[in-house]
């Protein structure tokens, strides 16, 4: 672990005109109104952060330029398949310089998106990220990625999508299948637990 990117100041926010038309037309045949948006490419700009999602030491290894490194699994419980709490993924996000105003392309190194990477895209865009899509497809990896600091960058200030959250009282979460389908538009609402 180390610092997180640094701020250029540049550009931080505003998506290329590529990124904007793929993440409003989406993939043929899905939904514009889905929370989350399919890209094939990422447009040569560093005006989109990119969030790599692999394990830490691949995303280390090489990853794609400028991409922080915050991997799924410190997202999702891994023993019990489900989110971790708003507070905790609200100061991750911030440990990877993210304030939630910024355009983020979700990058799992997959041929085709994971589940996880779905449910980290959903668990984003509810924590109150601006715009979030999936990359669908490998991408050329030479740069390393940036680790997460040990503290936060950048507040994340983002206001939470409320209103696609319901209250699960009985419930421990939503599970990586729910929020993988809430991000895909399959259902409107994730419910959540009290202590979530």
């Amino acid at each position: 672990m180390g610092l997180a990117r640094p701020s250029s100041g540049k550009g931080a926010g505003s998506a290329a005109p590529a990124l904007l038309a793929a993440l409003t037309l989406g993939a043929p045949g899905a939904l514009s109104a889905d929370p989350v948006s399919r890209v094939g490419a990422l447009p040569e700009t560093g005006a989109v952060a990119v969030l790599d999602i692999r394990a830490e030491a691949d995303c280390l290894a090489g990853s794609l330029p400028d991409a922080r490194c915050l991997p799924a699994a410190w997202m999702l419980d891994d023993g019990a398949g489900r989110a971790i709490g708003f507070s905790q993924l609200r100061w991750l996000l911030g440990t990877v310089g993210l304030s939630g105003r910024e355009t983020l392309v979700i990058y799992d190194g997959a041929e085709k998106p994971t589940n996880e990477a779905w449910a980290v895209a959903a668990l984003v865009h509810l924590a109150g990220q601006a715009e979030v899509s999936v990359l669908e497809g490998r991408a050329e990896t030479g740069r390393n990625g940036w680790p997460r600091a040990f503290s936060r960058e950048q507040v994340f200030t983002a206001p939470m999508n409320l209103a696609a959250m319901t209250l699960d009282a009985e419930g421990a979460g939503p599970t990586v299948a729910a929020l993988s389908d809430f991000a895909r538009g399959r259902v409107a609402t994730v419910a959540f637990a009290p202590e979530t």
